[in-house]
């Protein structure tokens, strides 16, 4: 039989995301953005704009966009 430390056995969660795609304003070229929102199963939301990339206190205004429509 071998020795050292046992193995440790991992036991496989299903964790889920949902992204949602919220269209921005227009830039100098007139083009829309669009932005990424990622909810996971804790309800934490994530954007991939600079305002909550730059982690301002406020809530992004994309995040509270699918917050209002998800009434959470």
């Amino acid at each position: 039989m071998p020795r050292g430390r046992p193995k440790s056995t991992q036991i496989p969660t299903e964790k889920w995301t949902i992204t949602y795609i919220v269209m921005g304003s227009k830039d100098k070229k007139g083009k829309y953005q669009d932005y990424k929102v990622v909810r996971n199963q804790d309800n934490q939301l994530k954007c991939n704009c600079l305002a909550f990339q730059c982690g301002r206190t406020k809530v992004c205004k994309h995040i509270q966009n699918i917050k209002d429509h998800l009434h959470i």
